[in-house]
């Protein structure tokens, strides 16, 4: 019995019309059908993740953090000085201070040690990663809220993933005009963040105020500050020097 059938839909299909939904029936093509269930339902994707998404607003350092392990020996083929095969890297949301920490395995004992490096005395509030056991197993070792990224869905951890894309390109750029070999990208790695963490430039920040009537508001200003000074409340004193720079 033919899937057109007259009994079967009140609408009077011509030859032509019947020829063509046949024809389509074989590859569903071209196009996204409206008269076609299977194309409704087989090429559904789902929503597309739109830049400015993200509704939080963390102010300070510790209000949310991401963070993340790269394989550098898959990018630089090769261990780094030190023998560190791979790399933690954090990204502060808030103050957008990011660090980079060669690390010898990807077990929870290093991910411990490199997000104590990172902290410091700090209080970190929550984290935002993937389901990694370690980064799991770190979380609840230093007791700090963890919310886990979309398996298989890298949109949904995509501030992080643009950050290390972001450590990647800085430490290439360092190496190349230090003329160093690729090994010690665990060296070029961190002075990189750390150049780019006291690099002064506009940043918005939300300040609120409270007038004599109890009435609070929250304005967007831009401000001229370095993620350094977001989060030390100070400005950094030192002396920068390029990565490779002979003193």
């Amino acid at each position: 019995e033919s899937d057109f059938s007259e009994t079967e839909s009140p609408v009077k299909w011509s030859l032509r019309e019947r020829a063509a939904m046949v024809d389509h029936s074989l590859t569903h093509k071209p196009g996204l059908s409206p008269d076609c269930d299977a194309c409704l339902i087989g090429k559904t994707r789902d929503k597309r993740k739109m830049k400015g998404a993200f509704s939080r607003e963390p102010q300070d350092f510790g209000d949310l953090g991401n963070m993340d392990h790269v394989h550098m020996k898959n990018w630089y083929h090769q261990s780094g000085v030190g023998g560190h095969p791979d790399a933690f890297n954090y990204l502060d949301t808030g103050t957008l201070c990011k660090y980079c920490v060669p690390v010898n395995s990807l077990d929870s004992g290093d991910t411990i040690e490199a997000m104590n490096d990172v902290k410091g005395t700090s209080e970190i509030k929550l984290i935002y990663c993937d389901g990694h056991t370690s980064l799991k197993s770190a979380c609840k070792f230093l007791g700090i809220p963890r919310e886990t990224s979309q398996p298989g869905v890298h949109e949904t951890n995509a501030v992080m993933e643009r950050c290390n894309g972001d450590i990647l390109d800085g430490s290439r750029c360092s190496m190349y005009r230090a003329g160093t070999p690729e090994s010690f990208w665990s060296w070029a790695s961190p002075c990189f963040c750390h150049l780019d963490n006291i690099r002064e430039r506009i940043m918005k920040r939300k300040e609120t105020t409270v007038d004599e009537n109890g009435v609070s508001t929250t304005v967007t200003n831009e401000v001229w500050t370095s993620p350094w000074e977001l989060r030390h409340k100070e400005k950094f004193t030192g002396t920068a020097f390029p990565f490779g720079c002979k003193v």
